[in-house]
């Protein structure tokens, strides 16, 4: 596997610092990025010894995925723009996490939401694969949206679909909190191009704990089984980056190799 962090450019050095191989920059960012960014956010990455091969954080709020203000063709403005920034900077991937791009009110037509979100993929599908980017949707539990909730909902989708480069994020994190199961994680793999890792711990999103091994114990014993080599990131919010960096590669590199299995 290839141990990444999703982190910002200016955080690059410390990620570097702390052990890990690649980071993955937020598409928000590398999207509103002129060309002087670009070569900064590039510059800031190689400098560090990293390299980024996968986008997550794909869009912003006003850019809507599904739900009220989704448009279409400024979606496709917005994805062509993205994914041309992303292939300047050797990116290979894109998760389409998101949540703040998905919420429904909650009396919204459900028919309608799905409607959108099989436009959605296909113009994703169209526009990164247009730079020969992937495609990566991302189950997203209900603490941060309410739209495409669990693994078997988004395999069920692409299952339907079939479109070229398109596959899924598999979320540590998020399939923990939905309750999914082992056999639903297996069904999808597959599709699995890219894999995130935070924790739960008292209602937030943590960066990774020995205390907290368990959760995600069985979820790796599936990876080991299947084979999986590809990226794995760290995708947390809380706590001191000094000690919360070092700590995660540590661990994850532990956790993958099955040495660490607390069960």
């Amino acid at each position: 596997m290839q141990f990444c962090c999703c982190a910002t450019p200016d955080l690059a050095k410390a990620v570097a610092a702390a052990g890990f191989d690649r980071i993955a920059l937020p598409g928000s960012y590398v999207a509103r990025c002129d060309e002087q960014a670009l070569e900064q956010a590039a510059k800031a990455v190689a400098e560090a010894g990293l390299t980024c091969r996968s986008l997550n954080a794909c869009c912003p709020a006003e850019v809507k995925l599904v739900g009220e203000g989704h448009d279409p063709a400024a979606l496709e403005q917005y994805a062509r723009r993205l994914a041309k920034n992303a292939k300047y900077l050797g990116v290979e991937a894109i998760g389409v996490g998101s949540p703040n791009s998905r919420k429904l009110p909650a009396d919204y037509d459900r028919k309608l939401a799905m409607r959108q979100w099989e436009q959605t993929l296909r113009i994703l599908a169209d526009a990164f694969g247009s730079e020969g980017l992937l495609t990566l949707a991302e189950p997203l539990c209900t603490l941060e949206c309410n739209w495409m909730n669990t693994t078997a909902e988004v395999c069920e989708v692409l299952d339907r679909l079939q479109l070229p480069g398109v596959g899924m994020v598999f979320d540590m994190y998020h399939a923990f909190v939905a309750g999914d199961s082992v056999a639903d994680i297996r069904r999808a793999m597959p599709y699995v191009h890219e894999v995130h890792i935070a924790q739960f711990v008292d209602g937030e999103k943590h960066y990774l704990r020995e205390d907290h091994a368990a959760d995600c114990a069985d979820y790796f014993r599936l990876l080991r089984e299947t084979g999986y080599n590809g990226e794995i990131a760290v995708e947390a919010t809380y706590d001191a980056l000094d000690e919360a960096l070092p700590r995660s590669n540590r661990l994850l590199r532990l956790w993958a190799a099955g040495a660490a299995d607390p069960a």
